[in-house]
């Protein structure tokens, strides 16, 4: 069972500031913020991941939403939206820049995926999602 704090600000808080509760106490401060510094990129990637997760949630247009990856851990897909119904599926990748993003390279880490799930018949579309889309994704998957 894997459990995690949804509450953007008791995240950051037990991520960051309750960690470093010694630092916190002893007022070092340049320590908490070079700490932060470090750690705050790949923090803030998986925050916007579940942004993302949380918009397609909120759409009400996905079955099932998570994310994938293979056995080998080579092949980490970070969102997977299947629509049973429709039969479509989205498969996404999360970059902080949108400039990062590759299709091919996407296309190529889902090959696994999709003789996985054998989902004959399904329209897959591939995205790359960002803080420069995030506005537009919004706007498109408003329910």
């Amino acid at each position: 069972i894997r459990y995690a704090i949804s509450d953007p600000f008791l995240n950051f808080w037990f991520r960051f500031i309750h960690a470093n509760k010694s630092a916190v106490e002893m007022e070092n401060y340049e320590y908490i913020r070079r700490y932060i510094e470090r750690d705050f990129t790949v923090y803030s990637g998986l925050e916007l991941e579940s942004l993302f997760k949380a918009i397609l949630f909120e759409s009400k247009q996905f079955g099932k939403i998570g994310g994938y990856w293979d056995a080998k851990g080579h092949n980490e897909i970070d969102i997977v939206a299947i629509n049973d119904l429709d039969k479509t599926m989205l498969i996404a990748e999360m970059k902080r820049q949108q400039k990062r993003y590759s299709e091919a390279k996407l296309i190529e880490k889902s090959h696994h995926l999709l003789k996985k799930l054998n989902l004959k018949g399904y329209d897959i579309e591939y995205r790359g999602f960002s803080l420069d889309n995030l506005v537009e994704t919004m706007n498109e998957y408003q329910a």
